[in-house]
């Protein structure tokens, strides 16, 4: 037994590096650059937000658009691509309701497995921006799941204080 161990300790080392090879790519290329065009799978980004309004703003509803990517009436690159930042080696996204309906159609049986994103390099200056104003981190922990509402709700914050305000 003790003669594998060494065998199985170096094919465990090298799982993590196959499955970690790809977001450390990633990162080398965003240093690089200032955002990558690439696809991932859809399960592998996290939402930033813990609810999501059931409609988009164009008044179309979430349903709408899974149903047309499950039959095939409108292709993957017909929806915009979905912005992503990386916060704690994880990928997040402010498009949560594209998320939502990406992986919805895959769950319904859609052809496609991975969704375009942009990932966008966190700098000093636009750090405040991204994670303050349009990418809402809160102190919601399970980012896997969100929950759909019929009530719409824009948080601000100024001076340290946050706002709520809902339609």
């Amino acid at each position: 037994m003790f003669i594998f161990l060494p065998l199985l300790i170096q094919s465990f080392i090298v799982l993590v590096f196959i499955i970690n090879f790809k977001y450390v790519y990633l990162l080398y290329k965003l240093g690089q650059h200032d955002y990558i065009l690439t696809e991932l799978d859809p399960f592998d980004i996290k939402f930033s937000q813990h609810s999501i309004f059931y409609k988009f703003s164009n008044g179309n509803s979430l349903d709408r658009l899974i149903n047309d990517l499950v039959d095939g009436g409108l292709n993957i690159n017909d929806v915009p691509t979905i912005q992503l930042f990386i916060k704690d080696n994880m990928f997040f996204t402010s498009d949560n309701r594209r998320l939502y309906c990406f992986r919805e159609a895959i769950k319904q049986g859609a052809t496609f497995k991975k969704v375009p994103v942009k990932i966008t390099k966190i700098t000093k200056n636009n750090e405040t921006k991204l994670i303050l104003s349009k990418y809402i981190i809160s102190e919601h922990t399970n980012w896997n799941d969100v929950k759909i509402s019929n009530t719409f709700c824009n948080v601000l914050e100024r001076d340290n204080i946050k706002f709520k305000l809902c339609k």
